[in-house]
């Protein structure tokens, strides 16, 4: 397991006797955007966090559920952005508004992971599937 919390891995991990452990040498990268380190049996582990009881807090539900409402308008703006040749958003509002809700956007190289990261409105948990941070353009080649 590993984890990414910016575009590109910010730190490696290595399997050593069953166990994950943070490169020595990428271990502040561990504890970017506060998030913690999580040195443990990976399985174990995740069932631990899937067992736990926790709740977000109610202030930060409600800031967060309200910038949701205000990207959500945003999106729906560039979507119908007019201009000739049609901008980048209003060809992602146009095939995702064509896509099924189990189809799977996949994407990899150029400005489109960024915009697709911002501009998509996934209906599916599995719907989108974007590489990004290692520049491998022919990524999506085998999902066509």
């Amino acid at each position: 397991m590993g984890e990414q919390i910016n575009d590109v891995n910010v730190a490696k991990f290595k399997e050593l006797d069953g166990m994950m452990r943070a490169n020595p040498a990428l271990s502040k990268a561990t504890f970017k955007l506060n998030a913690l380190p999580l040195l443990c049996d990976a399985r174990a582990g995740l069932e631990a966090l899937a067992a736990a009881d926790w709740t977000v807090d109610e202030r930060y539900r409600t800031k967060a559920e309200k910038l949701h409402v205000e990207w959500d308008a945003e999106v729906t703006k560039l979507y119908a952005a007019e201009h000739t040749p049609p901008a980048q958003s209003a060809v992602i509002g146009a095939v995702n508004a064509a896509a099924g809700p189990r189809d799977v956007v996949v994407c990899a190289a150029g400005s489109m992971p960024g915009d697709l990261h911002k501009l998509w409105r996934t209906r599916d948990p599995k719907g989108y599937h974007v590489e990004y941070g290692y520049s491998c353009m022919g990524y999506e080649i085998p999902g066509g």
